[in-house]
């Protein structure tokens, strides 16, 4: 029985990606492993599920009509089984989180340092992601978001509270380039952008004055995906950069870093942890959630 639940999982992930190439990647196997146990599936069926060419793969009636019910079954199957672990004193499970590259840095890095040696038999997969991820159709068990505005039927809580943001460069930087007094005057400096990597917009610079807020489209000689990238080119004088105060704030410290314009530079607001409103949890996901709402009232 164990073999066919294992037969009816591999065929539904083909028919979800709709490339052997893709589910076999998710699955961890090779993809003639998996063209194998779906022609074994096919095989004891007695009827044809996929049709396969060199350049795509297609379900046929039969296969959706199976496809269809496989999903519908083992979507049950799985709902008992997380009931059931939910109830379990053993601490088990594969668990995946969103999250942008600052928050797996500043929150999910050192929060886990404690829960992973706690709880050996749980696993975490932790994805990158800057821009807005629906993690239900991508199969997250939760994620990691700045702001309150989140979709219907999601259950969220505060990680961190606002953060000061600040614009910095290096002294070498302002030896050679006057300090800007307003936004505007960034129109003549050398600035180092972020790209979202999902949307793939430049990021534009946020900034207030007397409760408006408004944004300004800097020039950018250097743009990247990764803010230690831009901080490290920062620190070795090749523009300005747009940072939390949290990443820069031991160089500022030490005057690697110099900041401007703070008087106009907002805050991030707070960061949340969301995850869908489910009747039941895994045990693993319940003490993961525990875990990050005692780190946030501690951190």
């Amino acid at each position: 029985m164990a073999g066919q639940y294992d037969d009816l999982e591999s065929f539904q992930v083909v028919a979800e990606e709709l490339s052997f190439t893709r589910a076999a990647a998710r699955l961890n196997i090779s993809t003639s492993a998996l063209s194998q146990t779906v022609r074994r599936l096919e095989a004891r069926l007695g009827f044809r599920l996929l049709v396969r060419s060199t350049r795509s793969v297609a379900l046929t009636p039969a296969g959706e009509r199976m496809f269809t019910a496989v999903c519908d079954g083992l979507g049950t199957i799985r709902h008992e089984i997380d009931a059931l672990s939910s109830q379990s004193d053993t601490a088990s499970g594969a668990l995946r989180i969103t999250a942008s590259d600052y928050d797996a840095l500043q929150i999910l890095e050192p929060a886990l340092r404690d829960f992973l040696p706690t709880y050996p038999g749980i696993s975490i997969e932790v994805v990158i992601d800057n821009g807005f991820t629906d993690i239900v159709a991508e199969k997250f068990d939760a994620g990691i978001r700045v702001g309150k505005k989140l979709d219907k039927d999601m259950i969220s809580f505060p990680l961190r509270g606002p953060i000061p943001k600040r614009i910095v460069g290096s002294p070498q930087y302002f030896a050679r380039r006057s300090r800007p007094k307003q936004p505007s005057d960034l129109s003549h400096h050398s600035c180092i952008n972020m790209r979202f990597s999902r949307s793939g917009e430049l990021f534009a610079w946020e900034f207030e004055e007397d409760g408006r807020n408004f944004r300004v489209r800097v020039p950018s000689q250097l743009i990247v995906s990764d803010p230690q990238v831009a901080l490290n080119a920062t620190l070795a004088g090749t523009g300005l950069s747009y940072m939390p105060q949290d990443l820069v704030e031991a160089h500022l410290a030490s005057g690697t870093l110099e900041s401007v314009l703070d008087a106009w530079t907002p805050s991030i607001p707070e960061i949340h942890l969301y995850y869908p409103n489910r009747t039941h949890q895994t045990r693993a996901f319940t003490l993961f959630t525990q875990h990050m709402r005692q780190w946030a009232r501690s951190a």
